[in-house]
């Protein structure tokens, strides 16, 4: 059981493994062309940005809320069991300032920097109101930023609950593959675009002539 904590080795079982919250084979990462192009296409349009940049960024972000929304949507629907695999949390998000002068800073500034998440701030009897565990504190905060339309939920049991679906319902026809390592790729020309056509794996060739073909990191 990997843990920060050492002593719940003791408790739950398992053998002993140093906890790591990020690691990687500095080998392999260097020596994958995937990478390297990715480093590469990185650094260009970081240092020289082409002209549709700005339209390209808007357009992920839309797909992202598009996303979000839809599983949003998903675990607010009565029927469906997803809410509570997933512990979902729609109470919003509450940050804490404790700082008096970083409480005036933040009134003068109700944008909040750059953020996105639509929010508010939130002072004395507000933030009480909002989160009640706050009376008990013996100091209490100046200032508060309520993001109102906030949600959570455990990524981990939300997408292990989605893959059991997709696996179980023979109507999606999803398959999973595995320990699979794409080791290069097939493209044709098509109009302004390539296409990728085939996936060279560590366990053959995969036709895909007829899928659309999604390249994320992660």
């Amino acid at each position: 059981t990997k843990s920060f904590i050492p002593f719940t080795r003791y408790l739950f079982g398992g053998e002993h493994e140093p906890y790591q919250f990020f690691h990687i084979d500095w080998f392999d990462t260097l020596s994958d062309p995937f990478f390297l192009r990715w480093s590469a296409t990185f650094a260009k349009t970081s240092l020289f940005p082409s002209s549709d940049q700005n339209r390209l960024q808007m357009e992920q972000l839309s797909f992202t809320n598009y996303a979000v929304k839809d599983m949003v949507k998903m675990m607010e629907d009565k029927k469906d069991s997803m809410a509570k695999t997933s512990g979902f949390n729609p109470t919003g998000s509450l940050s804490l300032s404790y700082d008096v002068v970083d409480a005036k800073k933040k009134a003068a500034n109700p944008t909040h920097g750059n953020t996105l998440e639509p929010s508010k701030q939130l002072a004395g009897d507000d933030i009480t109101s909002v989160e009640p565990s706050v009376i008990n504190q013996e100091q209490k905060p100046t200032s508060a930023k309520f993001e109102f339309e906030t949600c959570a939920a455990s990524s981990e049991r939300f997408t292990e609950e989605l893959a059991d679906r997709c696996k179980n319902d023979p109507k999606l026809d999803v398959n999973f593959l595995y320990n699979t390592r794409v080791k290069a790729v097939s493209t044709v020309q098509e109009s302004e675009r390539r296409k990728v056509t085939q996936l060279q794996t560590n366990k053959g060739v995969i036709d895909v002539k007829d899928a659309q073909v999604l390249v994320a990191a992660g």
